[in-house]
């Protein structure tokens, strides 16, 4: 029997950490909680003007992403009630359905959007309040007897630490795309493509895959949700803050279902568990919701949480596997592994190989080979509507992944090897090389790399990921379990597994091992942590862990709540000081009108009667709708109509092709050069003869040079 196995039977049910007994009266906590939140808000957007604003956009796009939620776990929960089980914690349950919900509706605004075109508010708006009163009636008993009591547990105040996380969340959540995610370079792919996408399929009426934007081939669970949100606020501009909240919801979602599951003392039936498994619930939902990179992420309209928390629920549902071993449970798993599959290829290697490695250990051991085989399968399945997507329009079920073994679609031979070169593990000259190329000086070995993850050091410019207090958690946690594996579950042991094959797959399969790809990383991380704060608090007089009944005082919690609320603090303080370098003095624009940044992103007298042309840029998003690009690794729409000398020809064509704006940023296009690769059709040369041939309308430069502009702006006469 584990340490947490013994929670239910040496400790009263429901019974509050020690140390943080009585209780406070419910209506004081939450005015304590909404006190925070709205502290925290002002103080990082600076001033109670922009958080007025900031509010005003979060409330109501907030209370459309929670009736999404709501309506996604209405129909989730009806197609999953038979499988999830009595003795499932009720939030895991609903977590769980959430999740599943979520998954058919990016799947349904796929097959209808790339079918019957229907992307318009008079469609979604009642799929979604039907599954939202499907929600109300199939909860309608617990809501019945669901009486708020008077005054709650003073472990309560634990969650002011999450109303505070909450506060810098909105800060975040509510500036306009591209003013977050900045300092890594992050917010690149949220204007190329995870809103830029469901732009385009929302103002075009069809989602169909792009020749311009090799990304429309990826999975797109979650952008098909932008989309959705775009098609209920009725616009891609109206519907921006909307994604980035619905991405946080992620974050919610996987910490209730963590918070469920814990809190079940495994081996008690009871849902409350004891005051050991109430502490570990807590600790590891706060240790998440507090989590520097959790927050970051949150200021993003990105995938990486809805990753993170079906990896989360994933491991949860092993959890309840391993208690109860049935198909059920295994099932569970491949619904949050398929789905997570359903979001990014990367969560093939980051997640669904992991968790199903690791259930395939644990029903081996059990002599049921046949639930992993059910988990396999419904991975398999819930991948499969974008495989077969992508079998359609290229004939390669992952493209533009393995294109030299299942084709290289509408791809070219050097667009093919300047995908493949990007995208090596190691770094490979671009293609084509340029004969100016210089490899970067000082390249971090992949350890360097992990290390400067983990501790905060070059490459990732000593901002914060995971937390320096969660680190010595986890090492602590890890130490304790070479140490004194004494009361560990099975559960326990099969964590630091699940993240080593994690890192292995980072460091070893993905190109310079990007930070923001190892976050799902830090799901095991946060659980070790929690569960190394769990085994202190479970210390006796003598200084071990008790099973069961024991004598002696229960002296470790004391110290384990103390060290929870430092990390949260800690972690709290380490996500301001991001926040406030990522969003530097733009933190005024929050709650801005997406339209009117538009405008100043390109400026009407710009703009002419025909199309605009980027060339070298591809964050599209805030550019007119019909703008011409493409990304480095598509065919470039310009190399056709340039190609051969300059002359008077070039203005023809432009004008033939409707083009009548060209912007040229020549500073991305020289990155891309010594980076992935540049077309020699759009040299630097050949683009310069198309400037003096052409009229400028306007032309910025670097910092410090007058001769070499970083972006022009060309008319077609």
């Amino acid at each position: 029997m584990g340490v947490r196995e013994s929670y239910s039977k040496s400790t009263a049910p429901g019974a509050p950490p020690a140390g943080l007994t009585g209780q406070v009266p419910t209506a004081a906590w939450w005015l304590l909680i909404i006190a925070a939140l709205l502290l925290m808000l002002t103080a990082a957007l600076g001033a109670w003007q922009p958080a007025l604003l900031a509010l005003s956009v979060a409330i109501p796009d907030g209370l459309i992403a929670a009736a999404v939620g709501l309506s996604a776990g209405g129909y989730g929960y009806l197609l999953l009630r038979r499988w999830l089980g009595q003795e499932t914690p009720v939030l895991l349950k609903l977590a769980t359905s959430a999740v599943a919900g979520l998954w058919l509706f990016s799947t349904a605004v796929m097959v209808v959007g790339s079918t019957l075109g229907g992307l318009g508010p008079a469609i979604w708006w009642p799929v979604v309040a039907l599954g939202a009163a499907l929600a109300i009636w199939q909860g309608r008993s617990p809501l019945r007897r669901l009486k708020l009591p008077r005054r709650l547990p003073r472990a309560s105040l634990l969650w002011v630490a999450a109303a505070l996380a909450a506060g810098i969340w909105l800060a975040g959540a509510t500036l306009p795309a591209g003013l977050t995610g900045r300092l890594t370079a992050d917010s690149y792919d949220v204007l190329e493509y995870h809103l830029q996408l469901p732009r385009e399929y929302f103002q075009s009426g069809q989602v169909a895959p792009l020749t311009h934007n090799v990304y429309s081939h990826y999975p797109l669970g979650v952008e098909m949700l932008f989309l959705l949100g775009m098609c209920l606020r009725g616009g891609a501009y109206e519907g921006m803050y909307l994604a980035t909240l619905m991405h946080g919801l992620y974050a919610a979602v996987m910490a209730a279902g963590i918070f469920g599951a814990l809190r079940q003392a495994a081996g008690g039936g009871n849902a409350q568990g004891g005051k050991l498994a109430d502490f570990h619930a807590r600790a590891a939902a706060l240790l998440l919701l507090t989590a520097p990179w959790v927050l970051y992420l949150s200021w993003l309209a990105s995938s990486e949480l809805a990753e993170m928390c079906c990896l989360a629920l994933a491991l949860m549902w092993l959890r309840q596997y391993l208690h109860r071993p049935g198909r059920s449970c295994s099932a569970m798993i491949g619904l949050m592994a398929g789905a997570a599959c359903a979001i990014k290829y990367l969560s093939v290697g980051l997640i669904a190989l992991p968790v199903l490695a690791v259930l395939l250990a644990a029903a081996l051991w059990r002599r049921r080979p046949a639930d992993a085989l059910v988990a396999a399968i419904l991975t398999a399945g819930l991948f499969s509507p974008w495989l077969a997507r992508n079998v359609i329009a290229t004939g390669n079920p992952v493209f533009p992944l393995a294109n030299t073994v299942f084709g290289r679609g509408y791809l070219s031979s050097e667009q093919a090897q300047r995908w493949n070169s990007a995208h090596a593990p190691g770094r490979r000259p671009p293609a084509p090389r340029p004969p100016d190329y210089q490899p970067p000086p000082d390249e971090p070995s992949r350890w360097g790399r992990l290390a400067g993850w983990l501790v905060g050091t070059r490459p990732y410019e000593s901002y914060p990921v995971i937390g320096s207090p969660v680190l010595v958690l986890l090492l602590a946690g890890l130490l304790a379990m070479a140490a004194f594996p004494r009361g560990l579950s099975s559960w326990d042991r099969l964590l630091p597994a699940v993240l080593a094959i994690q890192v292995a797959a980072w460091m070893l399969f993905t190109h310079e091992m990007p930070a923001r790809f190892a976050s799902v990383c830090l799901v095991p991380i946060w659980l070790v942590a929690a569960t190394a704060l769990a085994r202190l608090a479970a210390i006796k007089g003598d200084g071990l862990p008790r099973q069961g009944q024991s004598p002696g005082r229960n002296w470790g919690m004391a110290p384990a709540v103390a060290l929870l609320l430092a990390t949260a603090g800690l972690n709290l303080v380490s996500a301001w000081h991001y926040y406030r370098a990522d969003a530097g003095e733009q933190r005024m624009l929050a709650g801005a009108d997406a339209s009117a940044l538009a405008q100043a992103w390109f400026p009407s007298e710009y703009r002419g009667t025909g199309k605009l042309a980027l060339v070298g840029e591809s964050r599209a998003f805030y550019f007119p709708p019909g703008t011409v690009y493409a990304t480095v690794f598509d065919p470039q729409p310009l190399a056709q109509l340039l190609g051969g000398p300059a002359g008077p020809d070039d203005q023809r064509r432009l004008r033939q092709a409707g083009i009548d704006r060209v912007l040229i940023n020549w500073s991305e296009i020289e990155r891309l050069r010594q980076t992935y690769g540049w077309p020699e059709e759009l040299s630097p040369d050949r683009l310069h003869q198309l400037r003096q041939l052409l009229p400028t309308l306007h032309e910025t430069y670097l910092p410090g040079s007058t001769r070499t502009p970083a972006q022009s702006i060309l008319a077609v006469p």
